[in-house]
C-alpha cells in the first residue's frame, strides 16, 4: 500500500491463546510494512509499548468484573463494560484509520460498541469462531439454529455459557447492532467463510478468505 495506515488491533490478550497470537503476528507484521500499529487487549503479556489495556485503572477492571458478573445473572452476554468509555476516548481509537477485531467474547470488550467504533473507521473482524453468527456459543456443533434466529438453544453449557436461554434476544441485539456498523469479515479458513456466508447476521457483509500468515524466514520447505 502507498498510504501509511494508523490501524488500532481489539484481542483479548496479545501473543496469548491462538487468536491473540495471530492478532499480535498480524500487529508485527503491519509494523514491518511500515504501518502504525496498536493493540488494545482485555490482557497484556508482551512489553510492547504498541500495546495497551482497554482498562487505565484497577477499578475500572473491577467495574467491568461486576458489571459482566450482573449481566450474566440475566443472561445477557458481553453487553455492559463500563470500561468502554474509555475506550472510545483512547487516543489510538480517536486516530485510528481502520479496527481490526479478533475475539470479542473474551470478557474485555462489548460488540456494542461496533457503531461507534464505525464513526471513526471501517472494522475488519477475523473471525476465530462461529460467535459472531450465533446467539452464544464459539462453536455450534450440528445445530444450525444460529442460522434462524436461535432460540431454544440445545446446549447452554457450550462456551461462552449462559445462564437463561436468552438466544433470541442475543441474536436480535447482534442483528440490530452489525445493520449499523462498517464490517468487512476475514475468515482465516474456507470452513469459517462457509459458514459466515450462511449466516444471516454476517452475509451482509463482504466476506474474504485471507489464510494465517506464517514467517516463510522460519517456515519454508525442505527436502
Amino acid at each position: 500500500m502507498s498510504k501509511q495506515l494508523n490501524v488500532v488491533h481489539f484481542s483479548t490478550a496479545d501473543n496469548l491463546g491462538g487468536s491473540g497470537r495471530a492478532a499480535y503476528r498480524i500487529h508485527l507484521g503491519l509494523k514491518k510494512l511500515g504501518h502504525q500499529s496498536q493493540m488494545l487487549v482485555g490482557q497484556k503479556t508482551t512489553s510492547d509499548k504498541d500495546v495497551d489495556t482497554v482498562y487505565k485503572t484497577g477499578a475500572f477492571r473491577i467495574l467491568d468484573r461486576i458489571a459482566e458478573e450482573a449481566s450474566y445473572s440475566v443472561g445477557l452476554q458481553y453487553l455492559y463494560y463500563p470500561s468502554t468509555s474509555r475506550v472510545l476516548n483512547h487516543d489510538w481509537v480517536k486516530n485510528a484509520d481502520i479496527f481490526q477485531i479478533y475475539n470479542t467474547h473474551g470478557g474485555y470488550l462489548t460488540h456494542r460498541i461496533f457503531p461507534a467504533l464505525s464513526k471513526i473507521g471501517p472494522i475488519v473482524w477475523r473471525l476465530s469462531d462461529m460467535w459472531a453468527m450465533t446467539g452464544h456459543c464459539a462453536y455450534a456443533g450440528v445445530c444450525d439454529r444460529w442460522k434462524s434466529g436461535c432460540g431454544q438453544c440445545p446446549d447452554l453449557d457450550t462456551a461462552p455459557t449462559l445462564k437463561f436461554d436468552t438466544t433470541n434476544l442475543l441474536w436480535k441485539i447482534k442483528n440490530r447492532i452489525y445493520a449499523k456498523s462498517n464490517i468487512t469479515i476475514v475468515a482465516p479458513s474456507n470452513w469459517i467463510k462457509t459458514q459466515a456466508e450462511a449466516s444471516p447476521l454476517l452475509n451482509r457483509f463482504n466476506i474474504h478468505l485471507i489464510p494465517n500468515g506464517l514467517d516463510l524466514d522460519i517456515y519454508h520447505p525442505i527436502s
